[in-house]
C-alpha cells in the first residue's frame, strides 16, 4: 500500500486543530483510518474519525482533528489501511507533540 503522512511532519509541534495531509492509496473500495495514541488516550488507540474514510487520497487531505481539549505531551499518529472487511492493508506511524 502506499501510506504517508506528509503534514504534520514526524516530530512536530502541534497545537489545537490539526490538518493531516498525505497519501493513502491501496486500491479499490479500500479505507483509511487515522489514529492517535498519547496522554490523553492512554495508550489505546483512538479514531478522529467516526467511520473509515474512503480512498484514494494522492497528496491531499487525509483528515482534521480539533484537539485543544486534547492534554499535552507526545503522540503518535498512525494512518492504517483497511480492506472491505476492516482487515489492515499497512501502516504508516509518525510522532508529534501536542502543545495546546
Amino acid at each position: 500500500p502506499e501510506l504517508s503522512i506528509s503534514e504534520p511532519l514526524n516530530g512536530a509541534v502541534a497545537f489545537q486543530r490539526v490538518a493531516f495531509r498525505g497519501t493513502a492509496n491501496t486500491g479499490e473500495l479500500h479505507q483509511y483510518v487515522i489514529e492517535l495514541n498519547g496522554p490523553q488516550t492512554v495508550d489505546v488507540w483512538a479514531p478522529i474519525s467516526q467511520e473509515p474514510l474512503n480512498q484514494p487520497v494522492v497528496n491531499g487531505d487525509l483528515g482534521q482533528a480539533d484537539l485543544s481539549q486534547w492534554a499535552t505531551g507526545p503522540y503518535l499518529v498512525r494512518l492504517r489501511a483497511l480492506d472491505p472487511a476492516g482487515t489492515e492493508l499497512g501502516v504508516c506511524t509518525i510522532q508529534i507533540t501536542l502543545d495546546n
